[in-house]
């Protein structure tokens, strides 16, 4: 009997149904989360592609770079029914994405590091960067912008050209999505009045559940969205420029240790000048009581101006933001104190881009230091994705050398892959 050899020499084991294989040697584990459960219909199902080997990271944001993935498999085998690890922001995108939005950032602000140019406007249109995996914007140049730009600061791809012909106005549609204190929540969570509380709800949001699991994001102060219009423009820019971008990316100089498929080419996004985040989780003992608890969002008044914070009867992680030390740390000495910006992306929508495999294993050789990154290829993206390939013009990569994917939310043409 085969199975019998998974167990010799042990005691009191029963084994009730399932399969058993004998693997010899260390094995990646590969765990994917199907893409269905996040946008809920047919046009999001995805089949698992032949012949393809990768390893993934517990988020849900997909994660950047070798260094977040396992390098000891022996222990990946042996521990996941151990340490099932639950971070905030895997739960806020859980139930944020399937809001059809775009990619949900846990991290909305600017990279503090950046130049005060980028940080009083934040993502934007044009963007090339990395979703980081901890729900943040990894911004590393604007296609719109010259290499000089104090945006840049000379930090650009060797061959860089700036989008030509430019943007128009035209080109990009924008509007006003929410107003003050709307809000996006699980479905789950209702709008409610604590009555305990009533004496300290100050214009505030109150919010009660009952759920083991759920996210909540606030926009005290609304929102907006930007959305780009003329795609085909940037289709043709991305194919001229991909290979080059992936080599500047991994190179010495930039060091990302990006996967294939990981770059962004920002297409639209939701901005607001200010937000409150929360995440709850529940263990099963709690949930099965089901007790209540409430979340109240509600400003708070500082002497340098106003911001917001979370009260609430359970355990849950509230975040929120900009501080006032971030919005001062803007403001020129010409600018009064009350001025604010809206450089916080709720939400952002992209192109992504995926190289063959022959063209990123010649990438891969052509960096110093070897990058221990996954290779898929373009038959990773399933015809139900809608992927669309770039068909190439002179220097560009050939249709065969490159997969393009709009991610953009469920009611536009192309659903999503992280």
């Amino acid at each position: 009997h085969r199975s019998s050899a998974f167990f010799q020499g042990a005691n009191g084991v029963d084994s009730r149904g399932g399969q058993y294989y004998i693997i010899h040697g260390n094995q990646i584990v590969n765990t994917t989360t199907p893409i269905q459960e996040f946008l809920g219909n047919d046009e999001s199902e995805q089949s698992p592609s032949a012949g393809t080997t990768t390893t993934e990271t517990s988020s849900q944001y997909r994660s950047s770079g070798s260094a977040n993935a396992a390098t000891n498999t022996d222990t990946m085998l042996a521990l996941p029914s151990l340490l099932q690890t639950q971070r905030s922001c895997d739960i806020y995108y859980r139930h944020l994405a399937i809001k059809g939005r775009g990619t949900p950032l846990w991290f909305p602000g600017p990279n503090l590091s950046l130049s005060i140019e980028y940080r009083k406007n934040g993502a934007d249109i044009g963007d090339v960067g990395l979703i980081t995996s901890s729900g943040g914007f990894d911004f590393l140049f604007n296609i719109s912008l010259p290499p000089d730009h104090p945006i840049h600061a000379g930090h650009v791809p060797g061959d860089f050209a700036p989008l030509c012909p430019p943007i128009r106005a035209i080109d990009i549609f924008k509007q006003f999505e929410f107003g003050a204190d709307a809000y996006l929540v699980s479905s789950s969570v209702k709008e409610a009045h604590h009555p305990a509380n009533q004496a300290n709800l100050i214009r505030g949001l109150t919010f009660e559940t009952k759920d083991s699991e759920g996210a909540i994001l606030t926009m005290p102060q609304g929102s907006h969205s930007i959305d780009l219009r003329n795609v085909k423009n940037f289709r043709q820019y991305l194919a001229q420029n991909a290979e080059s971008w992936y080599q500047y990316v991994n190179s010495d100089e930039c060091g990302r240790e990006a996967n294939n498929g990981d770059l962004r080419l920002v297409t639209g996004c939701d901005k607001t000048k200010a937000w409150g985040m929360a995440t709850f989780s529940r263990s099963s003992s709690e949930s099965i009581q089901q007790v209540p608890f409430w979340l109240n969002f509600k400003p708070h008044l500082e002497t340098s101006g106003r911001t917001y914070k979370w009260e609430t009867s359970g355990s849950i992680e509230g975040r929120t933001g900009p501080s006032v030390h971030e919005i001062d740390d803007l403001r020129s000495a010409n600018e009064p104190g009350d001025v604010t910006f809206i450089n916080q992306c709720l939400f952002i929508r992209a192109m992504s881009v995926s190289l063959a495999e022959h063209v990123w294993e010649r990438l891969e050789k052509s960096n110093s230091g070897a990058i221990d990154a996954k290779i898929p290829t373009a038959s990773n993206v399933n015809e139900n994705a809608r992927t669309r390939n770039v068909h190439a013009r002179g220097s560009q990569l050939s249709a065969s050398d490159m997969t393009t994917n709009l991610v953009r939310d469920a009611w536009h043409y192309c659903a999503y892959l992280f």
